[in-house]
């Protein structure tokens, strides 16, 4: 999924498209909607369904860290889940 996330990447350099606004996280948004987007495309066949969750106004999903000092949880931005491959976050 690694190189998977950076193909999808790579590939929305390539579309031109520009994530650019007086609001910061429009930009944010924007770009995790289309991602999210993309990974979707990329990925369904295999399985897997993404999610942009701070994109399609949901609340976004929470998974317990025990990376942060100062939070039991942390919000993540676009999330996919796989059947027999579990899950994958991205924040």
């Amino acid at each position: 999924m690694y190189q998977t996330i950076l193909d999808a990447m790579k590939a929305l350099g390539e579309t031109g498209l520009m994530f650019g606004s007086e609001n910061p996280q429009k930009v944010k948004s924007d770009f995790q909607s289309a991602l999210g987007n993309k990974l979707d495309q990329m990925t369904k066949s295999d399985g897997w369904i993404l999610a942009a969750t701070a994109t399609t106004r949901t609340k976004r999903e929470r998974f317990k860290t025990d990376s942060l000092s100062n939070e039991e949880t942390i919000a993540i931005d676009v999330v996919g889940r796989h059947p027999s491959k579990r899950i994958v976050a991205i924040e």
